[in-house]
């Protein structure tokens, strides 16, 4: 690809995706071979992307769904509205997301409490992980997990969250 980009009258742009840095792909390599490693990655620009937290909360209360249908749900939505209300106060909103949106999210996050739906993108990036691991996390089916508490917890006579 170099040569055909040397050779070639137009200018080439050649673009890799990664999901982690490129010195991570070569981290359980000998010395010599990570040296080169080394070499190859000078020739590229490291443009890093991380979805911003809004985004991610949004794609978050998208895979939480709630059967609605008992008359538990009404109060269920005001006791959110005022967490969610009292967690905008404390500042738990991030700063690209308005007011109404953080509030409507909240409450299409349920059952997560709102501090806790606006914490985990933050705390899945300091981790060094992203919307995937957060996903992962949150879908896989362990003992007192997330996914085990929607499928136990009922609310009402048959409201039932779950994540898709």
């Amino acid at each position: 690809m170099a040569e055909f980009a040397d050779r070639s009258p137009y200018p080439v742009i050649f673009m890799g995706i990664l999901h982690q840095g490129f010195e991570r792909y070569a981290s359980h390599l000998d010395l010599n071979t990570r040296r080169e490693w080394e070499k190859v990655q000078g020739r590229f620009a490291d443009v890093p992307f991380q979805e911003p937290a809004h985004q991610q909360m949004g794609l978050l209360a998208q895979a939480i769904t709630i059967k609605d249908g008992t008359a538990d749900w009404t109060a269920i939505q005001h006791a959110l509205a005022e967490d969610a209300t009292e967690a905008l106060a404390s500042g738990w909103r991030p700063p690209l997301l308005s007011e109404h949106d953080f509030l409507g999210l909240c409450q299409r996050a349920y059952p997560l409490h709102p501090t806790v739906f606006g914490t985990l993108p933050h705390l899945f990036r300091r981790l060094a992980q992203n919307e995937r691991s957060l996903f992962s996390d949150l879908g896989r089916w362990n003992h007192l997990g997330f996914r085990h508490f929607c499928g136990r917890r009922r609310w009402g006579d048959d409201s039932l969250a779950r994540f898709v």
